[in-house]
C-alpha cells in the first residue's frame, strides 16, 4: 500500500474542523432527570425600525483556529425559545436542541441563535408570512433587515472571532423554513444547510408549492424529518429535496419511524457530521 503523500495529509489536515475545543454546557441528573445546561450571550441588533433583535450566540473554549471559528446560525423554532438548557423530561425534542448545541461548541464551532420577532402573538420567521415573494418582496421584511445586520456584525467581529469562510445554517420548523430562506436570500453565503422538520422557505404547513426555479448555487442540504408529522407532513420536504436531487445538488435524508413534529433524537449527531463534511 503506498504510504500518504505529504500533501494530501496536510489537505486533510487543514478541512479537518477545529481540533482542541470545549464547551461550558454542563451535564446533571436529578431524581432521574437528566439535563444539560449551556451558558451562553446575548446581542441586541438593530431591526431597522424603533425596536432590536436579541441573538444568543456562544462559542467554544479555548483558542479559535486561524481564521476564525466555524459558525452554525441556529434559527429559533418560532413559538418556543432557543432551549440552551434542556431536559429528558421536554417534549417535542427539545432536549436535543441543547445537545445539539454542545455537540457543536464541543467540535468547535460557534453556535449563533438569532430570535424571531418576539412582538406577534404566534411568534414564526418571516419567510412563513403569507404573500412573502409575491405580493411582498422578502427584502423589504423586518428578518430580511436583522439578518443582513447579523451577517455584518458577524463580520466585524462582534461575535467574537468567526470565520465568515465557513458558515453553515439549521433550524426546526419555522426555523426550518428560514434555514431554506438563506438559499434563496442569501445565495454563496452557506456552505451547507440543515432542514429540520421544515421545507422550502415559502411552504408553510400542507401547504407547499415549489417555484419554478430554485437557485442555482443551493447548498449542500440534509433533510432531518419525523415520518408521522402532522404539522409539516414529510411529503411536502419530498418534494423539496427530490427537486434539489434531480437538479444535482448534494442531499441527505433522515426520516425517524413513529415521530411526529419534533426535534430528532439523532439531530445532534447528524448535524455535526453534515457540517464537518462540508
Amino acid at each position: 500500500m503506498r504510504a500518504p503523500s505529504v500533501l494530501l495529509i496536510l489537505l486533510a489536515l487543514l478541512a479537518a474542523p477545529v481540533a482542541q475545543a470545549s464547551s461550558s454546557c454542563k451535564a446533571s441528573s436529578v431524581l432521574g432527570i437528566d439535563m444539560l445546561r449551556c451558558q451562553y450571550r446575548t446581542l441586541q441588533l438593530p431591526t431597522g425600525g424603533l425596536g432590536t433583535r436579541t441573538v444568543e450566540y456562544q462559542l467554544p473554549d479555548g483558542n479559535p483556529p486561524v481564521g476564525g471559528w466555524p459558525v452554525v446560525v441556529w434559527y429559533q423554532t418560532g413559538v418556543f425559545p432557543n432551549y440552551w438548557n434542556g431536559n429528558s423530561t421536554m417534549l417535542a425534542g427539545f432536549q436535543y436542541e441543547s445537545q445539539t448545541f454542545a455537540k457543536l461548541l464541543d467540535a468547535g464551532y460557534a453556535v449563533i441563535a438569532p430570535t424571531v420577532n418576539q412582538s406577534r402573538v404566534l411568534q414564526y420567521w418571516d419567510t412563513n408570512a403569507y404573500g412573502v415573494d409575491t405580493t411582498q418582496p422578502y427584502t423589504d421584511t423586518e428578518d430580511y433587515r436583522v439578518l443582513t445586520n447579523l451577517f455584518d456584525a458577524m463580520g466585524a467581529g462582534r461575535f467574537g472571532p468567526v470565520n465568515m469562510r465557513r458558515l453553515y445554517a439549521t433550524g426546526m420548523s419555522s426555523g426550518g423554513y428560514n434555514t431554506s430562506r438563506m438559499a434563496v436570500s442569501f445565495p454563496g453565503r452557506f456552505r451547507a444547510l440543515i432542514v429540520q422538520s421544515g421545507s422550502y422557505a415559502t411552504c408553510n404547513g400542507s401547504t407547499c408549492t415549489l417555484p419554478a426555479q430554485l437557485p442555482a448555487n443551493h447548498p449542500p442540504t440534509l433533510f432531518l424529518h419525523g415520518a408521522d408529522d402532522t404539522i409539516v407532513p414529510p411529503a411536502t420536504m419530498q418534494i423539496y429535496h427530490d427537486r434539489l436531487k434531480a437538479m444535482g445538488v448534494e442531499v441527505g435524508l433522515f426520516l425517524a419511524p413513529g415521530v411526529r413534529h419534533a426535534i430528532l433524537a439523532e439531530s445532534p449527531a447528524l448535524v455535526l457530521d453534515w457540517v464537518r463534511r462540508h
